[in-house]
C-alpha cells in the first residue's frame, strides 16, 4: 500500500485540522470551492483502524453536484498534531472520480467494514495523483485563513 509523502501528509493534515463537523468547504475564487468530509470510520486495514475522508472540488450544474476530481483517503490519524509526530499518519488515497468526463477508479475492496484486497498499480497512480493534487492546492491559495 502507497501512503502519502510527507509534504502532502503536512498539506491534508492542513485540510483536516479546519474539520470541525465532519465536512468543511473552502472558497477561493477563481477555483472551484474544496470540500472535505469524513465518510467512513472504523475501517480495518493491516496497519490500523482507518477512517475515510474524500476531498474534492465542486460545483453544481443543473441542480447536480459535480466532483472535478474527488479522492477518497483511508486515514490512520494516531498524530497529536506536532510536527515531529506526523510519521503517525497513514494517509491512503483508494478512489478518484472526475464525473464531468465520466472516469471513477476505485483501487480497494472492503467487506464487512475491512479491507479486503486491494489492485496495487492504480492505488500507486492514486497516491501519485493526489501528491501533486495537494500541492497544487497549497499553491492556489486554499490553505491560507
Amino acid at each position: 500500500m502507497e501512503f502519502l509523502n510527507k509534504e502532502a501528509t503536512i498539506i491534508f493534515c492542513e485540510l483536516l485540522n479546519r474539520l470541525q463537523t465532519g465536512s468543511i468547504k473552502i472558497y477561493n475564487n477563481p477555483y472551484a470551492p474544496l470540500s472535505m468530509k469524513l465518510v467512513g470510520v472504523g475501517i480495518q486495514t493491516r496497519w490500523d483502524v482507518t477512517n475515510v475522508y474524500s476531498l474534492r472540488h465542486d460545483y453544481e450544474h443543473n441542480e447536480i453536484m459535480i466532483q472535478l476530481p474527488e479522492i477518497c483517503f483511508l486515514v490512520t490519524d494516531n498524530w497529536k498534531r506536532f510536527a515531529d509526530d506526523l510519521d503517525k499518519m497513514k494517509i491512503a488515497p483508494f478512489m478518484y472520480q472526475q464525473v464531468n468526463l465520466g472516469i471513477y477508479h476505485n483501487s480497494i475492496k472492503f467487506k464487512n467494514s475491512k479491507l479486503s484486497s486491494y489492485l496495487p498499480k492504480r492505488q500507486k497512480q492514486q497516491t501519485e495523483l493526489a501528491t501533486t493534487w495537494l500541492q497544487n492546492i497549497r499553491e492556489q491559495g486554499f490553505l491560507i485563513s
